[in-house]
């Protein structure tokens, strides 16, 4: 968590000494609320007013504290939202959405830090809100520019331990699985479908995107035991039987179908494909890899010849792995007639060779 002084540069003492506009926000607590908790409000605002600038922080922190949890004080009095909700919820999200909006201008850390923290508290207090689909994309929002301007900074940005990883940067499953969230989410009532179908599609990309990121990174996970043979062995059936296909590449495959799901035209859908396949390539899983580069070779490979030639060089690889001779020559006889893809002249080559050496196995099998 970032322990940064509010007063720690000039931006950020301009940004935290022009807070009039805040406390009028925070004035919404005391409009029609429960007898008595006017009053109540009041007093604590003024409190803050007469404070310091890094006191005046530290109670704005104690203020989301307060209105995100759910149980009663010590006192005995209620939480902020059992006593007026409906107003509380209206401050929460115009807090948290503006100290976001504030925070992008100014890059002020400490505000970045308010800012998550409010759309957590309430996301812990009115998980059934119509507006817990817009918090929660914007949420995912805050948490990837927080690990981009890390990872281009290369400083800490990340808000908690729940956000990045020690030594290896952000937490990009976390990320992640917070987008998935958006799009498990039912449409709120006063959002046009129009709308509804825009946001998804871009938590879907984002969740993808993230979970791409994860999945290169290695995170730290938990592993079912290997079904793999030892390294001692020679046996390629051996070492090439499949392995379990670990959480976080799991994830980024549902995102990926989901992906494609809501927007099946989408110029990323070649390479949507593509990592699809090579995720089960990467763990042994050839039948549902071969079927996955087969369809990229045969739908995109003029629009995208790159990824469609590739995917021809991992069906050639793995159906010679398992040496089906004869479907590899029937497929290698298919990519030679593909104008598209044999323009390439190291692809050409590669691939009469391939057939030259496919002739000579099948004579000797013969």
């Amino acid at each position: 968590m970032i322990q940064e002084s509010p007063r720690s540069s000039s931006t950020e003492s301009r940004s935290l000494s022009s807070w009039t506009l805040l406390l009028l926000l925070l004035s919404v607590l005391g409009g029609s609320c429960a007898p008595g908790i006017q009053e109540r409000c009041n007093r604590w605002f003024q409190r803050i007013k007469a404070d310091q600038r890094q006191q005046r922080w530290a109670q704005l922190e104690r203020f989301v504290k307060r209105v995100g949890s759910k149980k009663t004080s010590s006192q005995g009095g209620k939480c902020f939202p059992a006593m007026c909700p409906r107003h509380t919820e209206t401050l929460l999200k115009r807090l948290a959405t503006m100290l976001h909006a504030r925070a992008l201008k100014t890059q002020n850390k400490a505000m970045f830090h308010l800012s998550e923290r409010s759309y957590r508290a309430f996301m812990a207090a009115y998980p059934r809100s119509p507006d817990c689909l817009v918090m929660t994309h914007q949420h995912a929002d805050l948490l990837w520019y927080l690990a981009l301007q890390g990872q281009k900074k290369r400083e800490q940005w990340c808000l908690c331990r729940r956000h990045e990883i020690l030594g290896r940067g952000p937490n990009w499953s976390y990320i992640g699985r917070r987008y998935s969230r958006v799009t498990r989410l039912s449409r709120p009532p006063k959002m046009t479908r129009k709308e509804y179908r825009t946001r998804l599609k871009q938590a879907a990309m984002g969740a993808v995107q993230s979970l791409m990121r994860a999945d290169e990174q290695g995170e730290p996970q938990r592993r079912p035991p290997s079904t793999s043979c030892p390294p001692t062995s020679g046996s390629q059936s051996c070492l090439y039987r499949k392995t379990p296909i670990p959480s976080t590449p799991q994830r980024l495959l549902k995102a990926i179908r989901y992906y494609l799901k809501r927007d099946p035209r989408t110029e990323h859908r070649p390479r949507m494909l593509f990592n699809m396949g090579h995720i089960y390539w990467k763990y042994n899983h050839f039948r549902k890899a071969l079927a996955l580069y087969l369809l990229v070779v045969r739908e995109h490979a003029s629009a995208f010849p790159r990824i469609a030639r590739t995917a021809a060089f991992r069906v050639v690889g793995m159906l010679v792995v398992q040496r089906q001779y004869r479907l590899v020559r029937r497929y290698v006889d298919q990519f030679m007639r593909s104008k598209e893809l044999m323009k390439n002249p190291a692809f050409a080559a590669r691939m009469r060779k391939h057939k030259r050496s496919l002739d000579r196995k099948l004579a000797q099998e013969d």
